[in-house]
């Protein structure tokens, strides 16, 4: 896992995690936009420190980085979904919907497995 992998997902875990996310094409809670704004900041100050790492100075360059790297790399291509979501607000409910269901599945799991402890 990467430094940003586990910032994505703490962030996700603080900021996400009970928020009541619509259905898609409906209107968000304004808890979800001020999440989605919070998320924007977190990826902007990590992104710049990830292009100066590599020397890059321009998005244009780091756009043509990213599609050379997406063609060839898995974790590539999970970096950019990640970028596309943090830039898209729809993208971002759609992550943060995702999430909160992984996570509600993994409950259910926990609890199940509780009830078989009874034996």
């Amino acid at each position: 896992n990467s430094g940003f992998d586990d910032k994505l997902y703490q962030f996700l875990q603080d900021e996400v995690t009970g928020l009541t996310i619509a259905e898609k094409g409906e209107e968000q809670a304004l808890q979800v936009f001020e999440a989605y704004r919070k998320f924007t900041q977190l990826f902007d100050g990590e992104f710049t420190e990830f292009m100066n790492g590599l020397g890059i100075s321009s998005m244009e360059e780091m756009s043509q980085r990213l599609a050379e790297e997406d063609s060839k790399d898995e974790r590539a291509s999970q970096f950019f979904g990640k970028l596309l979501a943090s830039m898209e607000y729809e993208s971002f409910v759609t992550l943060a919907r995702n999430f909160n269901e992984a996570d509600d599945d993994e409950e259910e799991d926990d609890s199940d497995d509780d009830e078989d402890d009874d034996d």
